[in-house]
């Protein structure tokens, strides 16, 4: 039996059981045409402070987030993508407002569907939002800049330690602790009451050394939590979009 038999099973099997598609480009994997709803709630993505990031059946992949079914005709401009957990991102998780329409991607052009006219617009570069611009350092402005600077050149580079100091897989190392805990956290006992609000949960090296990834060494933290374990943490969580995710918990979460 060839390996090709072998691997059209295993991708109707990734497939029969929910795992998001990718598609294949010249040796690298684009992400495109997922529901945004369906895969944050199955806990598949993560807003985190460098990104965007989805887990599929070939691995973790950098998005963006966009509207595939925007007013065009009624106000006459395509929708922004977003980058980041901005001012807009934000207050529509804490609202819960799917209805958005919302779909992620790493391509470098999506289609649209006019909400009310149903017109098709094919292959559409978009503008990043002006909220998401003012908190990244990267030079993107457009969906192909997007894609030229995080699936493009992600081909062949392998990246062991991050700019912020943690390890390549810890975004995976992350999940799976809060996981083993029941996303409840260590210091108040806190769980989320839905799935959708799971990433409030973060997680934190006792020992602050984020090359010790013993679970031994790990603390699932609220958001709340989190911000206030030491100097440190509180100056990072007073600013930027570390404040706006510890405000959006604290509407969610405030008796507690």
């Amino acid at each position: 039996m060839s390996d090709l038999y072998y691997f059209d099973d295993l991708m109707r099997w990734l497939d029969g059981n929910g795992f998001p598609k990718v598609e294949s480009s010249k040796g690298y994997k684009v992400v495109k045409g997922i529901d945004f709803e369906k895969e944050f709630k199955a806990g598949n993505i993560r807003f985190e402070a460098d990104g965007i990031f989805i887990d599929t059946s070939s691995g973790e992949h950098q998005i963006y987030i966009f509207i595939s079914e925007p007013w065009i005709t009624k106000y006459g401009s395509y929708p922004k993508f977003h980058v980041r957990e901005c001012q807009t991102i934000s207050s529509f998780l804490a609202d819960g407002r799917f209805n958005k329409r919302y779909h992620v991607s790493s391509a470098k052009v999506n289609d649209l569907t006019d909400i009310t006219t149903r017109q098709l617009f094919k292959d559409e570069e978009l503008e990043l939002c002006g909220y998401c611009n003012n908190m990244i350092a990267e030079e993107i402005y457009t969906t192909a800049d997007f894609a030229e600077l995080y699936v493009n050149s992600s081909a062949d580079v392998d990246v062991r330690v991050d700019n912020d100091g943690y390890v390549k897989d810890w975004k995976l190392i992350s999940k799976n602790y809060r996981l083993s805990v029941e996303y409840t956290c260590e210091s108040c006992g806190l769980a989320p009451k839905s799935s959708i609000n799971r990433y409030y949960w973060e997680v934190d090296h006792k020992d602050g050394n984020k090359l010790n990834n013993e679970f031994s060494n790990l603390k699932c933290l609220c958001v709340r939590c989190h911000s206030q374990k030491d100097e440190v943490h509180i100056r990072n969580y007073s600013r930027g979009s570390n404040k706006v995710k510890v405000d959006a918990f604290n509407k969610l979460y405030p008796n507690h």
